[in-house]
């Protein structure tokens, strides 16, 4: 058993959750038939092999031997049983997922279902007055809420619709406005995903979601009773906008602010990525002083916990580290970053046995105080994260010409190629012509002689003219630099 989804799935099992199995496998109810007990020792088995100091697979042989003592091999014997032991775990995890506490309202829901399905009219209307108080608890009105609620008024509807006394309106207004309610939060929350994903990517926008890009906005009577259709909606407005303003990024941050109280600690996380990432696409248009917003927001979603990754043992995402990392040394905040990059050395998710990860990130710090040469030594050549390869390409490039290195245009040929035989889906418009800008001018850069002024002053103002370009700061800095500014 080389390669078994079995072995695999039951290694990620807590030793709670292990022992429950054990129990759940050895109930006669759940684990019945001619192979029960040859299933049952197979789980032990396999339970044995896990508490081994390497937790490898225990090979096929070696099981068939242990599990039918004496018998001859037959093809297909353990296979079959390894699918019924499949079929027994599956079981297992979704019976404890569906009666955990979190999903206690719609098991009792089913409950009521299951009542009524028995001729219990009155206990079915009782187990609705019931639900009422836990579908209208807490005061998170997000989408799950309003699901709820939805729920609960539709088997209402469903119980009155079966008496119907011809009088009355069946509970149909609190369906629909429920439903409403469930709708604009569910559909807005996936517009923003999608309008947010454009701005990274390249992509193709078919006529249905045009259509519902442009669609009119939704009831204003109910964001006033939603918190979270309200931040989404505004969400919505800057993303959709192809110029947002500046003062629409600070009333977004402003109704967080004034909101946050009332929001549920997921939805919180969520919200303040959205406008840490519009806050970068207006820097992108050229909104600089927003890099010290920018760099605080990070730094007090970091210590608030809000960063951190749910179920990942407090790692962070690669994009969050170099987010970090990245504004850290453009507002020239090195302890910071030397200290953060240390703490979080191996709290990079996903990050490989090499730690290229944490290496570029280290790298971008080492340019930023001068070991450049140092900093050299700390890049991968390659990444399978496209905004961490193309950060090092950019790194590397600005090292050789601080280097003064022969090297570097033959380092520009290289990146201005990659860049044209990236795929289209791989890197957007955007993110293609900032990235070649950024080439284009730091060759022109390379090329300005000295004792040539007016050369100079002709980069730099190319450079203060495009306001999107990469490593913007960085080559204002250094076009200045030749003129002796």
């Amino acid at each position: 058993m080389k390669s078994s989804f079995v072995f695999e799935l039951i290694r990620l099992l807590s030793a709670e959750e292990r022992q429950e199995l054990e129990l759940f496998v050895a109930s006669p109810y759940f684990n019945r038939g001619k192979s029960a007990g040859e299933l049952a020792a197979l789980l032990h088995l396999i339970l044995n092999a896990l508490n081994q100091t390497e937790a490898l697979p225990p090979e096929k042989k070696e099981l068939y031997q242990k599990i039918f003592p004496g018998t001859p091999w037959v093809e297909g014997k353990l296979d079959k049983l390894l699918v019924e032991l499949k079929k027994l775990l599956r079981t297992f995890l979704l019976t404890r997922q569906y009666f955990q506490a979190d999903n206690e309202f719609q098991a009792e829901l089913d409950w009521g279902k299951v009542l009524r399905g028995k001729g219990l009219e009155s206990h079915y209307q009782r187990s609705l007055e019931q639900l009422k108080p836990a579908g209208s608890a807490g005061q998170w009105k997000t989408a799950p809420h309003y699901l709820r609620r939805l729920q609960l008024e539709h088997a209402i509807h469903e119980q009155q619709s079966y008496d119907n006394r011809k009088k009355g309106d069946l509970n149909i207004p609190a369906v629909l406005h429920n439903l409403d309610m469930f709708y604009h939060l569910y559909r807005l929350e996936h517009l923003n995903y999608f309008l947010l994903q454009c701005k990274m990517t390249n992509l193709d926008i078919s006529d249905d979601i045009a259509l519902a890009l442009r669609e009119s906005p939704l009831p204003e009577r109910y964001l006033e009773e939603s918190s979270y259709l309200l931040i989404q909606y505004k969400i919505f407005c800057l993303l959709q906008s192809p110029n947002p303003s500046l003062a629409e990024f600070e009333a977004l941050n402003d109704l967080l602010k004034r909101h946050e109280p009332f929001l549920e600690k997921n939805m919180l996380e969520q919200y303040y990525a959205y406008l840490r990432n519009i806050c970068v696409i207006l820097i992108a248009s050229g909104a600089e002083d927003l890099y010290p917003i920018l760099h605080q927001i990070q730094r007090d979603n970091l210590e608030r916990g809000i960063l951190y990754l749910e179920g990942k043992q407090g790692r962070l995402s690669p994009s969050a580290v170099l987010n970090l990392v990245t504004n850290g040394l453009i507002v020239r905040n090195y302890g910071w970053v030397a200290e953060f990059l240390e703490s979080h050395k191996d709290r990079i998710l996903g990050d490989n046995a090499t730690q290229d990860l944490y290496r570029t990130n280290m790298a971008c710090y080492l340019f930023a105080v001068g070991k450049f040469e140092e900093a050299l030594d700390y890049i991968p050549q390659v990444s399978p994260y496209v905004d961490y390869h193309l950060m090092a390409r950019r790194l590397e490039l600005r090292i050789y010409y601080e280097l003064n290195s022969d090297l570097l245009p033959y380092k520009i040929d290289a990146f201005r190629m990659y860049l044209s035989r990236s795929s289209h889906k791989f890197l957007s418009p955007a993110l293609r012509e900032r990235n070649g800008d950024f080439a284009n001018l730091l060759f022109q850069l390379s090329h300005v002689q000295p004792g040539n002024p007016e050369r100079a002053r002709r980069v730099l103002r190319r450079i203060e003219q495009n306001k999107g370009v990469s490593e913007r700061k960085w080559l204002l800095e250094k076009a200045r630099q030749l003129l002796g500014d």
